[in-house]
């Protein structure tokens, strides 16, 4: 006689197996997907170290380039400063050797008017001479002048604009590669949420197989020792 709580439990260990499979496919991909997704990470990351490196790379240059800069400019005030050291007294002396010329011209004027005219001479030929000096002073002046402007055009010729291209493209090549790394662990941590799902799922599916296996063979186990029984009695009884 065919034993219908017995094919019930068949059918069910087939349907249990079948998500059990199933259960197990879908976890073993979201493992794959884990994987590729951990493998991107990894590379995101070894990409971001490698742009962070350049990027120290090009601060480096960047700074090495504005502290020569900064140097030849130090230079340039030093020699400046110098130069002004020279020019005050210089200056000074000239507007004395003016004033002095200013004075000698009064007075060879007012001599002339006295009508003392070899004083007159004395004062107005010590007054050119105050002048001439003036003049020489003044030209001294002119030329540490000019040696100050040629110190900064020089300065200017050896500190042209600086280029940060370079240095800004790979600041922002990193924060870019900042943005990938951050995108691709959250993609890591979305899809091992996901693993940990389907792995769960998969437990509690194979927990049930298992159940139901153990139920449907301790059932099969049961029906042939009736099996058994009933042919025994059947012998027994037939022999008596």
């Amino acid at each position: 006689m065919r034993d219908l709580a017995l094919d019930s439990l068949g059918r069910l260990k087939q349907i249990k197996w079948e998500e059990k499979q199933e259960a197990y496919h879908e976890f073993s991909e979201a493992r794959s997907n884990l994987h590729i997704a951990w493998v991107a990470m990894r590379e995101a990351i070894d990409e971001q170290k490698s742009r962070r490196e350049f990027l120290n790379h090009e601060f480096e240059i960047l700074k090495e380039t504005k502290l020569h800069q900064r140097e030849i400019w130090k230079q340039y005030e030093a020699e400046k400063d110098r130069l002004n050291d020279e020019i005050q007294p210089i200056k000074f002396e000239a507007d004395q050797e003016h004033q002095a010329m200013v004075e000698c011209f009064e007075k060879a004027n007012k001599c002339h008017d006295e009508g003392d005219n070899e004083q007159a001479l004395e004062f107005s030929t010590k007054g050119h001479q105050h002048r001439a000096k003036r003049n020489e002073l003044n030209s001294r002046v002119r030329e540490l002048i000019g040696q100050i402007h040629q110190a900064k055009s020089y300065a200017k010729a050896l500190t042209p604009p600086i280029d940060q291209s370079g240095f800004n493209q790979a600041r922002e090549a990193y924060e870019e590669s900042k943005k990938m790394v951050r995108s691709a662990e959250a993609e890591f941590y979305r899809l091992k949420e996901i693993r940990n799902q389907k792995r769960e799922t998969f437990q509690i599916a194979e927990v049930e197989f298992f159940k139901v296996k153990a139920d449907f063979e301790r059932r099969l186990e049961e029906d042939r020792d009736n099996s058994e029984n009933q042919i025994i009695y059947f012998n027994s009884t037939y022999f008596e």
